[in-house]
């Protein structure tokens, strides 16, 4: 059987997203320490959230919607 290791960023991220809510980076990041103990600074949750919502960088961005809200973005899969 093969080993699980340590979920990375990316996803810890992505499952965050998952859930089908429309989530803010801060509530990603607040999320993932609850749910699995590892702080993710919001500033790296946006980051990585802007690049794998691109579909040009990544073929996850075809999946991920960004919508703009107020200052911020709103991220939620399709």
């Amino acid at each position: 059987m093969k080993k699980q290791g340590k979920k990375s960023n990316a996803q810890l991220i992505i499952g965050t997203l998952m859930s089908g809510k429309t989530l803010k980076s801060r509530e990603v990041s607040d999320i993932i320490r609850k749910k699995d103990g590892k702080k993710i600074n919001v500033q790296d949750v946006a980051s990585m959230l802007s690049k794998v919502s691109n579909p040009r960088k990544c073929d996850l961005g075809h999946f991920i919607e960004r919508v703009k809200d107020g200052n911020t973005y709103a991220y939620y899969m399709v």
